[in-house]
């Protein structure tokens, strides 16, 4: 070694207390506490020989430690801390990191490290308490640089952080921000207040959220632990000391009526804290704690948040990875803040959608200019082009003046009003050309005479019409009765015929009998069997006798049946009670045996049998049981229901006979059932013979159908005769009706002859009327038609003379044919002026549209050019913020002024030592044995990007002088291993000992707790621990 013993214990004795000699080259020191009691045990070992230490490390802590480790107190056991100095030059050996690795891991005694002896200054050095707070530096106020650049650029709706879409067209439209900043940006810091001096003694949660149900936290230390399962409040407790000193929470809205008091150290007066915040007082908090001026989108909580409360997932996020957002940016969210870094990644995001709007507003531009410059020569085109004279005009005049036109022209309504009248007129002279009028001179006069004369022919072709039609009717009235006629004679023949082969008489004869069967089967009822029943015999009395005796019997025998039903049903109950019972005593008996072999008497009766006696006394009563002692019952009562159901057959016959009698009048109280037995048995012969005879009845009418004759003929032809007027079918009445029938035909066909002859001297005089027009061999109708389509031509036409009237002047009994010429010269002038009075009004309407167009698009290109020049400069503004003035830069300016106090914690809190922490956010870290290699976050663990985050939290917080005095941890150990863990609690134990920082922790891992209660018990009332519970 190149340093004697009793130099290391120099070195030792500088900083550490009760220094001694435990071992060759070992020694042993303690820390100690307010009290004057250790709270740490350090052992430092000089060793040449790491690899001896690696193989028997267990031995060596024994002979070492173990002496006296189990005399200390149980808390101080967690306290205990080895290290092995080695030669520097043992550092650069292969097997050094193995070992090395190898020994720290372990965790019997004491908590291990191996240095070189060129680190042990450095390691002594840890183990002083850090001094206070130094010198305090301003944070960084990047959002005021920020916001002072956007609103001197006209760019202060960008604060308002609405979407990329709406805050660009706010900055196209000119819309400026409203600006309540200038107050705020030159506010000037004040005096340090007692938020911002004292530690706290006690807090009431008078309205603050419904978690932890104890309301009011008193007596509290320099270091708080708040202990409970999830749920209970913790984060809730935490976030109402946020909202003492901020009057909002950082993380989630704080209750728009939240209320809480707050005690200080040294103080009785309670202080409130009661939303609504005042935000002139919240603004000046942020300026005199953090430097920070409170402006839009930076706030007092989230500067509390970044120095003071460092909640579960600062940490967490820090050492998860997180789609779409770099860990650099989550580092810059973890010093400047998560506003400010929302702030930056709307800015960020503006850049490249007002680059996108700026080529599209340039593209307007170059549009509109195109659009202006071709409308500017469409006006040139149309004012220079010339304009149609009025020749067309002047022709058109003197056409309308020769054909003596009647309505006003003028060159504005001849397209409206002339093209069409002349088209209309045109259209007339051609139909009347065309119309087959018949007419020399087509003029007024001619056709209204010609329609006079129509007139009158028509008023007396109607009259001799309506004869005609008359007499037509009337012979088609008889035409149709002489043919009913022919019909009542076919169905005469018909009715002949079948008297020929006497089917009437045969139908008449089969009605007849199928009546009389009828009438018997109605009488004679159910059908009784061919011979006689015994039973009918066998009864002597009268009908009416007999049935009430039947009654009787039948009423004995169901009383009979329900006593024998009772008695049954009474024995098989008795029976199987015998059974039961003699069942259950043999049970008994067996059990009683099996108890006590021994026993003999009756465990009923008590009376005594032999050994062996007793089971088989129960088996003899068990068989003396009868079997079946209702089988006698069950034989009777089988025996009495025969006798019943015989008697129920006898009622049904005499029922029968009873019925028989009352249809036939026989007397049942004279007569015997046997007597009305065999009165129905004639009865039934006499039916017999009667529907022999209907067979052979039947039967006749079936051999007609040789002359296609069925029963269903015969009885329609009997119908026919009645309507026929047969009063009787036979042969001479047949003769009458014929004789009748051909009479009537005769009459009807001379007077269908008459009628013809009259019609057509009705149709001579009416073609007399038209001769010289139509053919005489029409009929009266054709000709009547065409005469009245000669008048509707006519009167067509006279209508079409009047409407041409409307336009031209017309002499009586001028040819309107003669004007055709005229009229059509006149229409091709009109539709030639009006086709170029058109081309010119489209021309003047084209110039009129082509200068509103014009001073449209100028006003257009005017705004976009304004819009442009908007965009323009917020593009150029945006672009300088991002590259001159960014969050990694704000972010790297911070890390700097941090750096060295966070690389001393990192190292301090972090196992093994591989890192040191450098001033640059893309890669804050380096490697200790290669001090030029960047190490960004992504190449390090979870683990060691948490302490990361706890070390740059504790730094940014360790440089605060005019801000709370207070540490709030929500967990933050959770990615954390056990052996750092212990390591951070270590550092907050040395800084509690400052006495500069109040400390609350909260955590749900009660083995976390117990270390915490084992590292800060030393603290005494200084350290207090608070269960949380619902």
């Amino acid at each position: 070694m190149t340093v004697a013993e009793d130099a290391l214990s120099s070195k030792i004795a500088a900083r550490l207390s009760n220094v001694q000699r435990v071992a060759p080259e070992t020694v042993r020191a303690e820390r100690m506490g307010p009290a004057g009691d250790p709270y740490a045990v350090y052992y430092f070992a000089l060793s040449d020989n790491l690899q001896d230490w690696s193989e028997n490390l267990e031995r060596k802590q024994d002979e070492v430690i173990g002496p006296a480790y189990f005399d200390a107190p149980g808390d101080l056991r967690w306290n205990h801390y080895l290290y092995l100095v080695v030669p520097t030059d043992f550092a650069t050996s292969e097997s050094f990191a193995r070992q090395k690795r190898d020994i720290e891991a372990d965790r019997t005694y004491a908590r291990k490290f191996v240095i070189g002896l060129d680190e042990l200054s450095g390691a002594l050095d840890q183990l002083q308490p850090p001094v206070g707070p130094q010198k305090t530096v301003p944070a960084v106020d990047i959002m005021g640089r920020w916001t002072e650049r956007l609103m001197k650029a006209n760019l202060g709706i960008v604060l308002d952080r609405l979407s990329s879409a709406e805050t660009i067209r706010k900055i196209s439209g000119g819309a400026h921000t409203r600006q309540p900043l200038k107050a705020d940006l030159n506010r000037k810091p004040q005096a340090p207040q007692t938020l911002a001096t004292k530690f706290l003694d006690a807090i009431d949660l008078v309205k603050f959220r419904e978690w932890p149900d104890k309301r009011v936290f008193e007596s509290f230390g320099t270091v708080n632990l708040f202990v409970g399962s999830n749920g209970v409040g913790k984060t809730s407790l935490l976030e109402a000391i946020e909202f003492a000193y901020c009057l909002d929470n950082a993380r989630v809205p704080a209750p728009k009526d939240g209320h809480i008091k707050m005690r200080f150290k040294g103080s009785p007066v309670w202080h409130d804290s009661k939303a609504p915040a005042k935000p002139v007082e919240m603004k000046q908090r942020n300026l005199d704690w953090y430097g920070q001026r409170d402006l839009r989108g930076s706030t007092l909580a989230d500067s509390f948040s970044r120095f003071n409360f460092l909640p579960t997932d600062e940490p967490t996020l820090l050492g998860q990875r997180i789609d779409d957002v770099s860990f650099e940016d989550m580092l810059s969210r973890l010093i400047a803040g998560s506003q400010a870094a929302e702030l930056w990644d709307h800015i960020s995001r503006l850049e490249q959608p007002i680059a996108t709007e700026l080529s599209k507003v340039r593209e307007l531009i170059s549009q509109n200019r195109k659009t202006k410059g071709t409308l500017e020569v469409l006006i040139a085109t149309e004012e220079s082009a010339p304009r149609a004279s009025d020749t067309d005009f002047s022709a058109l005049i003197e056409d309308l003046t020769r054909l003596r036109w009647t309505r006003e022209v003028t060159k504005e309504t001849i397209s409206s009003d002339s093209v069409p009248a002349l088209g209309r007129a045109s259209s007339i002279t051609r139909h009347l050309s065309s119309a087959d009028l018949r007419l020399d001179v087509v003029s007024e006069s001619s056709v209204f005479a010609r329609l006079q004369q129509l007139e009158e022919s028509l008023k007396t072709a109607q009259g001799l019409l309506e004869q005609i039609n008359d007499a037509n009717a009337t012979a088609r009235s008889m035409t149709a009765l002489a043919d009913s006629e022919r019909l009542r004679l076919k169905d005469l023949a018909k009715i002949e015929d079948a008297l020929q082969v006497d089917a009437f008489d045969a139908l008449q004869a089969l009605e007849t009998l199928e009546q009389q069967c009828a009438n018997s089967r109605q009488v004679i009822g159910s059908i009784f069997p061919q011979t006689t029943p015994l039973m009918i015999e066998n009864a002597s009395g009268v009908l009416e006798d007999e049935i009430q005796g039947n009654l009787e019997r039948l009423k004995g025998l169901e009383l009979e049946i329900s006593k024998l039903e009772s008695d049954l049903t009474s024995a098989r109950t008795m029976q199987e009670s015998a059974s039961s019972i003699v069942a259950q005593l043999r049970t008994l008996a067996r059990h009683w045996l099996q108890t006590d072999p021994t026993h003999k008497d009756c465990p009923v009766c008590a009376t005594p049998f032999d050994s062996g006696q007793l089971l088989r006394h129960i088996e003899t009563l068990e068989a003396r049981v009868p079997e079946d002692a209702s089988a006698a019952i069950v034989e009777a009562l089988e025996v009495t229901k025969k006798k019943h159901d015989q008697e129920m057959e006898l009622r049904g016959l005499l029922g029968q006979l009873s019925t028989y009698a009352a249809r036939r009048g026989l007397s049942g109280a004279s007569m015997s059932p046997l007597d009305v037995f065999r009165d129905q048995g004639a009865k039934r012969n006499e039916l017999d013979e009667l529907e022999s005879a209907h067979m052979q009845a039947a039967d006749r009418i079936a051999t007609l159908i040789n002359y296609q004759l069925d029963r269903n003929d015969i009885v329609a032809l009997r119908g026919s005769g009645a309507s026929l007027g047969v009063n009787e079918i036979s042969k001479p009445e047949t003769e009458r009706v014929r004789d009748e029938l051909l009479s009537s035909v005769a009459r009807a066909e001379d007077e269908v002859a008459k009628l013809a002859a009259h019609a057509e001297s009705y149709r001579l005089e009416l073609c007399a009327l038209f001769i010289d027009t139509y053919d005489s061999s029409d009929t009266a109708e054709r000709i009547v038609k065409a005469a009245r389509d000669r008048e509707a031509l006519l009167q067509n036409a006279s209508s079409l003379i009047g409407e041409i009237k409307q336009f031209v002047s017309l002499d009586d009994g001028q040819d309107i044919l003669i004007l055709a010429p005229l009229i059509e010269s006149a229409r091709v002038a009109a539709e030639k002026f009006s086709a170029a009075f058109a081309r010119d009004s489209a021309s003047l309407m084209t110039l009129t549209k082509a200068r509103s167009d014009l001073a449209k698009a100028e006003s257009s290109l005017k705004e976009h050019v304004a819009i442009y020049e908007r965009l323009k400069n917020a593009n150029e503004e945006i672009r300088q913020l991002l590259k001159t003035d960014s969050l990694a830069d704000a972010t790297n300016v911070e890390l700097t002024q941090v750096q060295s106090t966070a690389d001393t914690i990192f190292r301090k809190i972090h196992s093994p030592n591989e890192y040191g922490v450098r001033r640059h956010a893309s890669a804050p870290l380096f490697r200790l044995d290669n001090p030029k290699a960047d190490v960004t976050l992504r190449d390090i663990s979870t683990g060691q990007r948490a302490a990361f985050a706890l070390s740059i939290f504790l730094a940014m917080n360790g440089k605060l002088q005019t801000a709370p005095p207070v540490l709030l941890f929500d967990d933050p150990v959770a990615h954390i291993d056990d052996f750092n863990s212990l390591s951070f609690l270590d550092h907050l134990r040395d800084l509690s000992l400052t006495e500069s920082r109040q400390i609350f922790y909260a955590t749900a891992d009660a083995r976390l707790a117990g270390l915490f209660e084992h590292k800060f018990a030393f603290l005494g009332d200084s350290f207090r621990r608070f269960d949380l519970s619902r």
